[in-house]
């Protein structure tokens, strides 16, 4: 999808009038769930952070939000840095500084298996030793391949995953 489809495709989605409504509920969210998972000096990711509901309502020291929209940027906060890259390259960019990447609601629209693969590769070298990857999404285990078990095999069985 080029960078025009992707822009309307978020408008539609996401359309304008909702994004107040739609933020307030993210803050309920990162402050009683999500925030346990971020410490305070963290530098925590959005990847495929749209229009940065979870970035600009967690607390940390450093906060990423990436996405392929260019848009994106212009419903972030002060204060967050912005990539726009594509997640099956996040490590080019943020090899091994990142304790947290966050996901919500994407790894369900991967093609296949082998780009999950690609994508759990690439969060790996992001993320500093001991670092954590909440996933937010619908049915983990059934999308993607079976992603819940594509997880547990790539981060270990007892690995801290929250979906």
């Amino acid at each position: 999808m080029d960078e025009k489809d992707l822009a309307t495709l978020y408008k539609n989605r996401f359309p304008e009038r909702g994004l107040a409504r739609k933020n307030e509920i993210w803050k309920v969210i990162c402050k009683n769930y999500f925030q346990k998972f971020v410490g305070r000096n963290d530098t925590v990711v959005d990847l495929a952070c749209g229009y940065g509901e979870f970035i600009n309502n967690i607390s940390a020291g450093e906060k990423v939000a990436v996405d392929l929209n260019r848009e994106s940027r212009q419903h972030l906060s002060a204060g967050i840095r912005f990539e726009q890259v594509n997640a099956t390259e996040l490590a080019t960019v943020l090899e091994g500084q990142v304790d947290v990447v966050f996901t919500s609601n994407f790894l369900e629209h991967l093609p296949d298996k082998k780009t999950l693969e690609v994508l759990l590769d690439q969060i790996l070298l992001s993320l500093r030793p001991g670092g954590a990857f909440p996933d937010h999404g619908p049915q983990p285990a059934l999308s993607a391949g079976g992603i819940l078990g594509l997880l547990r095999s790539s981060f270990g069985a007892d690995a801290p995953i929250a979906m």
